[in-house]
């Protein structure tokens, strides 16, 4: 249960660091990659394989 929160938290930190990337970007290649990585993230921190 522990484990599960602490991964959670890693997850949820590396999202607000992806989102972050992506409205700091400038160019649209490097947002559309965040994003494509930002996706998986999101459903692993909502728990959805």
């Amino acid at each position: 249960m522990v484990l599960t929160w602490i991964y959670q938290a890693i997850v949820l930190l590396l999202c607000v660091f992806l989102v972050w990337e992506i409205i700091v970007e400038r160019k649209l290649a490097r947002q559309l990659t965040a994003a494509v990585v930002l996706v998986p993230m999101v459903l692993r921190l909502l728990m959805i394989k």
